[in-house]
């Protein structure tokens, strides 16, 4: 009977329809049975659609704070990406925290330094061999250096290259390790040439080698001729390398704090003159001026272009550095000059007026005739080209093959003392290396691979 009055009810019908559909199907129950039952059932389904209302309004303002929390975060979204497209950062200015360490700002680098957990292996063993060296702990300080050596070795042979060696003769030089290394050779292979020239050396027995000079290919006509009958040379010449260093003080009281700050601009600065010191010497280092090798501008092998005056510049000049060169070295062939001379042929003008090269004028791009022009600021005015030094007021113009400039350097040493400057509390550090640094074309035979024009001024 319950189940039938229910049925009625959704069905909508009235309480006469229910009560004789009921009474034709229940005839042995009675009237008030009836009634009850009917009454019971109605008030359930009062309760049910109470019960339902309650859910759909529920319903109905979870879905509202939910909309209203979606276009909250659209909302934000879109601001946030409008402030990146006008060059605002929304988090600019808040340090960002990474596993408990807050971000900070690098004056060395220039930009801000996400933390790491805490210092690295190599990071701790630096600052671990300049404490030895204050307190002139000479043990510690020779064990810490095998140690050094024995992980450079390591990372030497996960990137596929022999270690250095390191000898057993106690000279007060210690090997940097590998992360303060790289931190300083990264920032000198930024510079004009290093991130050009040929550097594929390695480093064995204390001498630099190119890796590969001078190869060359023939015929085979048959399959009877042997190889070995002509063939294919491989040219590996030592690279004579040649020590340099420098010298540089920290406060003991800087020094203590052992910070990350600290070792970048340790880093920044010792990797920036180093590029410089490439750059210089690389292209204009003199015999004849005290160096003590000749750079590829005074190179034996190095085809010299008749000299000519600066005012009477034109872009033909250009086009006639290039063609001195042998024919195989002209194709990969760029310019380089320091910035009085390049912005004398970038401002060159034809006979309507009209700017030889536009790329000048309208960017830091200057491909003259396609070729990359460098501007090497460490290329001094005053190069006697004739005389190979660096003398009077002449400047030079060059066009040389990177391939076959062969530049190679030795692991960076570094020895202090707590002695030199003690009575400014500083201690006194001293970084070294050699450089070796050739032209390398497998043999005389091959012709020019660097060109070099001397620009003179107008006599007075």
């Amino acid at each position: 009977m319950n189940e039938l009055i229910k049925k009625l009810l959704l069905e909508g019908k009235s309480d006469t329809d229910i009560a004789a559909e009921v009474l034709k199907q229940h005839s042995k129950s009675t009237a008030k049975e009836i009634t009850d039952a009917i009454l019971a059932a109605k008030k359930s389904e009062e309760v049910l659609a109470a019960l339902k209302s309650a859910e759909d309004e529920a319903k109905k303002a979870a879905d509202e704070a939910a909309a209203k929390s979606e276009m909250q975060k659209q909302i934000d979204n879109g601001v946030s990406e409008a402030l990146k497209k006008i060059k605002l950062d929304p988090l600019s200015g808040f340090a960002q925290s990474v596993n408990g360490q807050k971000e900070y700002f690098s004056h060395a680098k220039k930009k801000v330094i996400k933390p790491t957990v805490s210092q690295s292996e190599d990071q701790k063993a630096f600052f671990k061999s300049l404490d030895y060296i204050k307190r002139g702990d000479t043990k510690s300080l020779e064990a810490l250096n095998k140690d050094i050596a024995a992980q450079k070795s390591h990372d030497y042979e996960n990137a596929g290259v022999k270690a250095p060696l390191l000898s057993n003769v106690p000279t007060g030089n210690v090997l940097l390790p590998t992360e303060v290394e790289n931190s300083i050779f990264v920032k000198a292979y930024m510079g004009v040439l290093l991130s050009r020239v040929n550097t594929n050396v390695i480093t064995a027995g204390g001498k630099l080698y190119p890796v590969l000079a001078g190869l060359s290919y023939v015929w085979r006509n048959n399959h009877t001729q042997e190889f070995q009958d002509k063939t294919p040379t491989l040219v590996a010449p030592v690279l004579k390398d040649y020590q340099f260093g420098a010298m540089c003080y920290l406060d003991n009281e800087l020094l203590a704090q052992e910070s990350a700050g600290l070792l970048d601009a340790i880093s920044e600065q010792a990797g920036s003159r180093l590029q410089e010191f490439a750059d210089r010497n690389i292209v204009v280092a003199a015999l004849n001026g005290g160096d003590p090798f000749d750079g590829i501008a005074f190179d034996a092998q190095t085809v010299v272009v008749a000299a000519k005056l600066l005012s009477a510049a034109a872009a033909k000049d250009l086009l006639d550095l290039k063609n001195a060169l042998s024919p195989k070295f002209r194709t990969g062939a760029i310019y380089m000059a320091n910035s009085t001379v390049r912005d004398v042929y970038g401002m060159l003008t034809n006979g309507a007026g009209a700017p030889e090269f536009t790329g000048f004028r309208d960017s830091a791009n200057f491909r003259p005739f396609g070729k990359e022009y460098l501007e090497n600021n460490q290329i001094p005015e005053g190069v006697d080209v004739a005389g190979k030094e660096l003398d009077g007021e002449a400047n030079i113009n060059m066009c040389f093959d990177p391939s076959v400039v062969y530049v190679g350097f030795t692991p960076l040493l570094m020895a202090a003392s707590e002695h030199f400057k003690f009575a400014s509390d500083q201690l006194a550090i001293r970084i070294k290396s050699s450089i070796g640094s050739k032209v390398i074309t497998g043999s005389a035979d091959q012709g020019a691979a660097v060109a070099v024009q001397q620009l003179d001024p107008d006599e007075e």
